[in-house]
């Protein structure tokens, strides 16, 4: 399972509350073509792992991805002038 900051998790509910964005809409956690994750606004999908705050959804992550998360942290970036996102992903074993 992923693990998401309180921090994290208060700039993302930030952002979709000034968004306006219909209610049903919130970031999920992808993969693109390219291999690299990123956020992108949907809707709920069957079997998806949901992350709230305050009981609202916040972040959806498909079974896959969220299998292949595991371990891994979502947190705000350190040393940035600006509040971001940064995914950091666990250690391979040795």
């Amino acid at each position: 399972m992923l693990i998401v900051s309180d921090r994290a998790l208060v700039m993302m509910a930030n952002a979709l509350e000034t968004g306006q964005l219909p209610e049903e809409q919130v970031l999920r956690l992808a993969m693109g073509e390219d291999g690299e994750f990123g956020f992108v606004l949907d809707e709920a999908r069957d079997g998806d792992e949901i992350i709230s705050r305050n009981e609202k959804p916040v972040l959806y992550i498909d079974f896959d991805t969220a299998t292949s998360l595991t371990g891994a942290k979502l947190d705000l970036a350190e040393g940035t002038s600006s509040a971001r996102l940064a995914l950091r992903l666990p250690e391979p074993d040795l």
